[in-house]
């Protein structure tokens, strides 16, 4: 219709209007030149909009590339940030590193005095950390992994100085992911774990208390002190054996949800004791990631984990539990980058007491 009416109001005009010969000419070299005009543009416009899609291909091309050949912890469109407390299912090759650093506060050390009273010394713990974990993809449902942390603490007081000295500790794991069921939204793994955790400690208060009892009586007491077989540098060693089964599901494409259940058997920092403690971990995580709904290259993270009858043994902590809160950069695909805030408590078998913890970790891990 809008074409008829265009020819309509155009009739008249042209009916009115005979032109010349070299009016004709013109008039057709002008619609030459008009037509030949439209015609780059609508050639511009159509090459301009072929390369913005080929563009957008390769753009998408490149995306699914590095999903399928880093095998990204993705499930449904939605990709798992990394948590502290909930390990990740998936069978990927990794390499994750995780330094962080925080306090025990105000955490009260009981001693036993020559009276055989109980005497509570009161002040903050200051600690740092330090880990890496390798994990390589062996065939498309197993993964092996190996990792390796160390930490150092010491008191930020002159009580909890001299009480708790100066300890280092370092640990090696090595661990094993089988994938037992997969769809679209939800992944079902296996997992089998061994860790083994060195101490070494500087115990000035220990010592100072032994030597003294040692040596009370003696009619030499700093040649006693010095014949005295107490240590002030004492090392123990814990082990342990977990096994279970971790989850993740992913509802929607920027929301995730894992969780594992997982139950072994550990000894305390003794030489004497083998594996008489049982363990078992519960935990669940809950991701959200922002650029699936908004440009902003932004992931948060939400974690809960829980140990009870932990791998110290019992006679020390009955139960620990985490609560964590992350912030991460999900720009690129093939690694992730982010902070962590981490709020522990320990309730301690010898008395009713809680010890609290506060941690902050710089995590990073890269995809190959």
């Amino acid at each position: 219709m809008a074409v008829l009416a265009l020819m309509l109001s155009v009739a008249p005009v042209t009916a009115q209007t005979v032109p010349t010969e070299g009016q004709d000419g013109a008039a057709e070299g002008s619609a030459a030149a008009a037509g030949a005009r439209s015609l780059r543009a609508d050639s511009s416009e159509t090459e301009a909009d072929s390369s913005k899609t080929e563009g957008e291909e390769a753009a998408s091309g490149a995306d699914q590339e590095i999903k399928q050949d880093r095998k990204l912890p993705i499930l449904d469109g939605h990709r798992f940030i990394p948590s502290s407390t909930v390990p990740d299912p998936f069978i990927t090759t990794y390499l994750r590193s995780n330094t962080g650093f925080g306090l025990l506060l105000d955490a009260s050390i009981p001693v036993l005095t020559e009276a055989d009273t109980i005497a509570v010394l009161e002040g903050d713990i200051a600690f740092a950390l330090l880990g890496f974990e390798y994990q390589q993809a062996i065939v498309d449902f197993l993964a092996l992994r190996i990792g390796f942390g160390g930490a150092i603490r010491t008191g930020t007081s002159g009580e909890t100085l001299l009480a708790e000295g100066l300890n280092a500790s370092y640990s090696f794991a090595v661990g094993v992911t089988g994938r037992v069921f997969r769809t679209e939204k939800f992944l079902l793994s296996v997992v089998a774990d061994y860790a083994s955790n060195k101490l070494i400690a500087m115990d000035p208060f220990g010592f100072a208390q032994s030597v003294t009892e040692e040596c009370a009586d003696a009619p030499d007491i700093p040649q006693c002190i010095l014949d005295s077989d107490e240590e002030l540098l004492v090392t123990g060693r814990s082990n342990a054996i977990t096994g279970g089964a971790r989850g993740a599901w992913s509802p929607i494409d920027w929301f995730g949800l894992r969780g594992r259940v997982e139950v072994g058997a550990g000894d305390a920092l003794d030489p004497e004791s083998s594996f008489n403690t049982t363990i078992l971990n519960l935990g669940v995580a809950a991701d959200v990631d922002l650029l699936e709904v908004t440009p902003v290259p932004l992931g948060f993270l939400l974690g809960f984990d829980g140990q009870l009858f932990g791998s110290r043994g019992s006679d020390i902590a009955e139960s620990a539990t985490r609560f964590n809160l992350g912030l991460f950069y999900t720009g690129r695909q093939e690694f992730s980058v982010g902070v962590e805030g981490i709020f522990g408590r320990v309730a301690l078998s010898q008395s009713d007491q809680t010890v609290d913890s506060i941690t902050f970790n710089f995590r990073l891990r890269y995809f190959f």
